[in-house]
């Protein structure tokens, strides 16, 4: 398995002078949908993204950023996969204690894969963020 990363969306530290947050949006779009063409779509199987950067300093990145990344691998059809852990601990208005709560949203075409192949393969198997 390969890895390839794409432009962080952190409108602040990485726009161009006098592009708008929509500019910068759509330009990094369409870096990933060249970089796509580039790679080749059959060799891609997932989009994976943070909705809301921890490591970077828990930045959003702009409005139209994920709509925009979205449509490209809709087009190339390529899962997005959103890696979400940190939106809501501590940021709803009242604290709440800490537990390891978890949730995965899976696409009918995904289950069905999962499904189809876990007599074979065994159990859908999962882990944890800090754990190993």
């Amino acid at each position: 398995m390969l890895l390839i990363f794409i432009e962080c969306p952190h409108y602040w530290r990485y726009h161009l002078p006098g592009e708008t947050k929509e500019d910068f949006s759509t330009r990094l779009a369409n870096n990933l949908e060249n970089l796509i063409l580039k790679e080749g779509p059959e060799t891609i199987a997932v989009f994976i993204a943070e909705p809301v950067m921890g490591a970077g300093g828990v930045i959003p990145p702009p409005a139209t950023y994920f709509e925009k990344v979205q449509a490209v691998v809709k087009r190339y059809d390529i899962l997005f996969i959103a890696n979400e852990v940190i939106s809501a601990f501590g940021r709803l208005g009242t604290m709440f204690g800490y537990i390891p709560i978890g949730a995965v949203m899976v696409s009918p075409q995904v289950t069905e894969v999962v499904y189809s192949r876990s007599n074979k393969l065994g159990n859908f198997s999962r882990g944890f963020t800090y754990t190993t």
